[in-house]
């Protein structure tokens, strides 16, 4: 009878254990346009719906430092310390495991495709959209973030002034150009790549540089104080936010002269488009700022969780 009774203790404990574990996520509609804002310091997600601005928080039962949607309904959450990423499904709230190991902190959405920047292994990884290693190709140095266009990727790195050419296809080495080292953010639009970031050592950066991505050569060296860490396009302008000086600046693409600028929010850190308008994280402020772009002025300040430093844009299915 003892031996009956403890065994049903130790049932009825890892029930509850159990239980206690399961975090009850509220599901997100796949036909909602969205912003979800990754709060890094209190480990939430603020899903900001564009229309209507409600908000629903997740609170996320694991570290995570990056994220990116490589579905509508598939949001896959990074942590460079730790072996596993996370695979969430919006529309059920459910997770499963990948197992990506450690060093990864960006990662890119493409045909079908996702590619890893891994800093431990000094590699590009490509993964399938079931977590599987598709292939991986090694570098001389330590890739920091990934961009790209058409048939090719750009990797910039943490250690080295140069970026790195790869096929997209198969991630095989192409060729490689000079460029600034520490490129934390960028952005190519018409065969251009805009490169701006925080600068290394006692450099702080202050300008966004420009490159041919036919000549692979450097075009311009624009002004754009201090730190200038994302960008976005809409129209004939592009939008450079440099989060040490809490500004926003607009520059014509075609001639790359600055046009206006705007104060916006404490330590700006990330920045999304949705239609006309600007999504801003505000790192100290726990907040996002809304920029109407056509009267370049803040409409709106939406309180997010602790820490927000990266925004991801989801646009609803139809």
């Amino acid at each position: 009878m003892k031996r009956t009774k403890r065994t049903f203790q130790l049932i009825l404990l890892i029930l509850v254990v159990s239980a206690c574990s399961q975090t009850n996520l509220t599901p997100i509609p796949k036909n909602q346009s969205l912003i979800a804002s990754l709060n890094i310091y209190d480990q939430t997600i603020t899903f900001i719906e564009n229309d209507t601005q409600e908000i629903v928080t997740w609170d996320i039962p694991h570290p995570f430092k990056n994220g990116l949607f490589i579905s509508d309904d598939q949001l896959l959450l990074l942590n460079k310390e730790a072996d596993e990423s996370y695979l969430y499904e919006l529309s059920t709230g459910k997770s499963t495991k990948w197992n990506l190991g450690t060093g990864i902190e960006t990662a890119l959405v493409s045909n079908n495709m996702v590619y890893f920047a891994n800093q431990d292994e000094k590699k590009v990884q490509m993964v399938n959209k079931h977590g599987d290693l598709v292939k991986e190709v090694s570098l001389e140095y330590t890739p920091y973030f990934l961009f790209e266009q058409k048939d090719y990727l750009y990797v910039s790195y943490l250690d080295h002034p140069s970026i790195t050419v790869l096929s997209k296809k198969d991630i095989e080495l192409i060729d490689s150009f000079q460029a600034i080292k520490g490129a934390s953010g960028g952005l190519v639009q018409n065969n251009e790549l805009w490169l701006g970031g925080h600068g290394t050592g006692e450099h702080i950066q202050e300008e966004v540089y420009v490159y041919d991505l036919s000549q692979r050569q450097q075009l311009a060296k624009i002004p754009a104080p201090i730190m200038p860490v994302d960008f976005a396009v809409y129209q004939d302008s592009i939008y450079v936010l440099s989060h040490g000086s809490n500004t926003l600046r607009e520059f014509e693409l075609s001639t790359y002269k600055e046009i206006r600028s705007l104060d916006v929010g404490a330590n700006p850190f990330s920045m999304v488009l949705s239609d006309h308008f600007l999504y801003i994280s505000s790192y100290d402020a726990n907040e996002v700022n809304v920029i109407d772009l056509l009267t370049f002025e803040q409409v709106k300040t939406i309180p997010v969780g602790d820490g927000p430093l990266h925004l991801l844009n989801r646009e609803g299915e139809n």
